[in-house]
């Protein structure tokens, strides 16, 4: 690869797009002394708050962008939505990074399933639906369940419907509005996770560890570093983000989101979806590591060495979605809450108006590690069928108890396990199903104020009752309806 001069400070760097993430990319370059020209339509972009310059207009107005370009020493772009062709003009006045292709084979999931399948990486079986007809030979050939979803132009969920069964392939259809669509086969995932990769523009890569994910309505709710999947897992993740950056030539930052599925005592990675850009699911590295992905796309694209990714604390981040931002006076107060709001100046139901990281600092290595909560007893606990989602994200998500197989002796009654340490929490599926109202397991958390938070802010409203001397106590319902007790001593316990 030839060598890219490296961008000096007071350069200035063009970013397409006025959202949260250019937003947080011009207070990273800032920090390095690089000046931001945001090229946005929206004149509520809550990115030209912090920009030096900026330019309102559509992506398909060419004065504007060609102005916008002699502007600028190096483009970029904050999502994957820009109109190509404005990539391509910018091209041909100086370097884009990532460049026009990553994002073209972002923007159709048909054409990112095929770029994949490719290059031998795994995904859902999938086709190409037009019509019914179309659909209805997809559904014959990849069985149900399935997810059909349009081409274009969906994300948080939006453009999606699942398949269940076939009398359902019409209403799925129709939920499409006639756009062009993909039908991909479900995968009974264990879990979802998602690495955060970055390629500088001598080739050099580099790897965040990998997060895991938890969605709600199909927003991402939370992500959590590390991960609960095997080394070799991870191993598999950084593999397959290489092959993919190299075959873009990729400069700057990636998402990659995979489904964890089980085979045996190994696990297997299958790609969901690429996002050639900062992503949501990255948000943590701002304060669980040294250089964020922020400041490494900018490294990269300006053509400087990239900064390190090691992870220097565990980490639970939580998107603030809506009127959950309007709690910031409270999270403000909170002494572990790092507090990341988005500058944007309508609050509307699903839009995401910051974020919060909550961050456990290790020294001495993982043996080291705190677990967040130990138990007083084991908890046996019971929940419907098929809510195993819900399970994991308050288990797992909120409590941040690591899901772990199941013993052989309780496979047969179905549900979920969950262990950290002594903490031992089994929810089985049960007939006749009902909550354990008056069942108080003891949990003994480690900040009782930040886990009050993440649960009210996750829907799950906490109850302060009786007291107990040496301890503050809280109750809180699961999704199921079993009653949780969680307690923090009011003194250092010998």
């Amino acid at each position: 690869m030839p060598a890219i001069k490296a961008l000096p400070p007071g350069s200035t760097i063009g970013i397409l797009g006025g959202g949260q993430l250019g937003r947080m990319l011009a207070l990273a370059a800032a920090r390095l002394g690089f000046r931001c020209h945001v090229f946005s339509p929206d004149p509520e972009s809550p990115a030209f708050d912090v920009a030096a310059r900026t330019t309102i207009a559509e992506f398909g107005d060419t004065s504007a962008l060609l102005a916008f370009g002699g502007d600028v020493d190096v483009a970029t772009y904050e999502f994957e939505n820009v109109d190509v062709a404005a990539v391509e003009r910018l091209e041909a006045l100086l370097p884009v990074r990532p460049g026009a292709r990553a994002l073209a084979v972002s923007q159709d999931r048909f054409s990112e399933k095929s770029f994949l399948r490719d290059l031998d990486v795994a995904t859902a079986a999938f086709a190409e639906v037009g019509d019914r007809p179309s659909l209805d030979r997809a559904i014959a050939t990849l069985a149900l369940p399935a997810v059909l979803k349009t081409r274009r132009l969906g994300y948080d969920g939006k453009g999606q419907a699942v398949i269940r069964w076939a009398d359902e392939a019409a209403a799925a259809l129709e939920r499409m509005h006639d756009a062009p669509s993909i039908l991909e086969h479900f995968i009974a995932f264990q879990r979802e996770i998602s690495i955060i990769a970055v390629r500088g523009a001598d080739g050099a890569l580099a790897f965040y560890d990998p997060a895991e994910n938890v969605h709600r309505n199909g927003i991402l709710h939370t992500s959590t570093a590390p991960a609960r999947i095997q080394g070799e897992t991870a191993a598999d993740a950084r593999a397959i983000a290489k092959t993919i950056l190299s075959a873009l030539d990729y400069i700057g930052v990636i998402g990659i989101e995979f489904f964890v599925v089980s085979e045996g005592d190994k696990e297997r990675l299958f790609v969901n979806e690429i996002a050639p850009r900062v992503h949501n699911s990255g948000h943590w590295t701002e304060d669980a590591c040294s250089v964020s992905q922020f400041e490494n796309h900018i490294r990269a694209i300006a053509g400087w060495p990239l900064g390190t990714t090691r992870r220097h604390s565990d980490v639970v981040m939580t998107n603030l979605i809506g009127g959950e931002a309007d709690d910031w006076a409270k999270l403000a107060k909170d002494p572990d809450a790092r507090l990341h709001l988005y500058g944007k100046r309508e609050t509307r139901p699903g839009r995401k108006m910051g974020h919060v990281n909550r961050v456990n600092r290790f020294d001495g290595g993982p043996a080291a590690r705190v677990p967040r909560a130990v138990a007083l007893e084991h908890i046996q606990l019971a929940m419907p069928e098929g809510r195993e989602a819900e399970a994991r994200a308050f288990y797992a998500g909120l409590l941040g108890i690591p899901e772990v197989e199941k013993p052989a002796n309780l496979k047969a009654r179905g549900g979920c396990w969950f262990q950290s340490g002594e903490l031992r929490v089994h929810l089985g599926v049960e007939n006749g199903f009902r909550p354990a109202r008056k069942a108080h397991p003891a949990f003994l958390v480690g900040d009782l104020a930040a886990l009050v938070h993440a649960l009210n802010a996750g829907g799950h409203p906490v109850r302060i009752e009786e007291p107990l001397a040496g301890f503050t106590r809280v109750y809180v319902d699961d999704p199921f309806g079993n009653r949780i007790e969680l307690m923090q001593p009011t003194a250092p316990r010998k």
